[in-house]
């Protein structure tokens, strides 16, 4: 994680790896964490490293991911999946956007699902 927000910065320092895009037998995989997902440029890098997946976990507490999870999506014709947490800090509200930013799939704000 390279952003770190506000409340994070007195407990974290950000990581200095840069935003690495790992190769598995599915293909290649970014990972952008959190408030990392708020800005354009960390996908757009991501893409540009040849990531054709990018993984967003996050913790948001209201339902701004979901536009943004499909902006990211189109922006740069990529597959986002955005896992938010179901606990009192998180909406839940998982999703899975197509390069054109439509969704593919979701699940519910009280539902634990695994895709």
């Amino acid at each position: 994680k390279t952003h770190l927000e506000k409340e994070e910065k007195n407990l974290f320092s950000p990581g200095d790896l840069g935003l690495p895009v790992f190769k598995t037998s599915y293909g290649y995989i970014g990972v952008m964490i959190g408030y990392e997902g708020i800005f354009p440029e960390i996908s757009r890098t991501l893409t540009l490293k040849g990531a054709d997946l990018i993984i967003w976990p996050s913790k948001f507490t209201n339902d701004r991911q979901i536009s943004i999870c499909r902006s990211r999506g189109a922006e740069n014709k990529i597959f986002v999946a955005c896992s938010n947490s179901i606990c009192h800090q998180g909406t839940g509200h998982s999703l899975i956007t197509s390069p054109s930013g439509q969704i593919l799939t979701s699940c519910l704000r009280s539902s634990i699902v695994f895709i």
